[in-house]
């Protein structure tokens, strides 16, 4: 019974890959085990002969990104601003109510950072946010939801609109003012109409 388990188990170890005495398996096999078919074989050489798969190692997440244009990411995160922010990225019991044109106040630093010019600079990472891993700018969205956010992002689109038009009357004014100049200068030059008015009140006064 002894001797018959021994056999056994010599066998099994020629058939799964264990070493014979100075040898490899396929001596094992030799010693111990009886004759194989090919299919076998193969999967015995495969098994003996050193063989590591080949993996296909793929770059990380972050400098895929860094590949790409910062042109594109930022229309890639524009399109996501102006799309509906999904649920899973707003605050609990908040539906975000954000005005039009809040996508304007996000800005891409590079790949992996981003400003919100609407909300007070975080005291890490030198003032920046992270966008989040790859382009699903989790972090962007997330913040974007938050009620803060929204309230923030209310007052600087409404301060970016008054500034756009108090620009706007500073340059029609500084017009204006321009052509009052030169219509002035005309009007008062040698020969104009104001010349020669100032001139006729003038002798009037002095023959008097």
């Amino acid at each position: 019974m002894v001797m018959y388990g021994c056999i056994t188990i010599q066998r099994c170890m020629g058939l799964y890959g264990c070493m014979a005495p100075g040898g490899r398996r396929d001596d094992a096999c030799g010693l111990y085990g009886g004759q194989y078919s090919e299919i076998q074989q193969n999967t015995a050489e495969f098994h003996t002969a050193g063989h590591t798969a080949k993996l296909r190692i793929q770059p990380p997440v972050g400098l895929m990104l860094q590949a790409v244009p910062l042109a594109e990411l930022e229309r890639k995160l524009q399109i996501k601003l102006t799309s509906p922010i999904p649920g899973w990225a707003t605050q609990r019991n908040y539906k975000p109510n954000l005005v039009r044109g809040h996508e304007a106040a996000i800005r891409l630093i590079d790949a992996d950072n981003f400003v919100c010019r609407c909300c007070p600079a975080p005291l890490h990472n030198s003032g920046m946010f992270k966008t989040g891993i790859g382009l699903t700018f989790d972090n962007v969205l997330c913040h974007v939801g938050m009620k803060k956010h929204a309230a923030n992002a209310a007052h600087w689109v409404r301060m970016q609109h008054l500034m756009r038009r108090l620009r706007l009357f500073a340059r029609v004014a500084g017009r204006v003012l321009s052509w009052h100049a030169r219509a002035a200068e005309r009007a008062y030059a040698p020969g104009g109409r104001g010349f020669n008015e100032a001139q006729t009140n003038f002798q009037s006064i002095a023959c008097e």
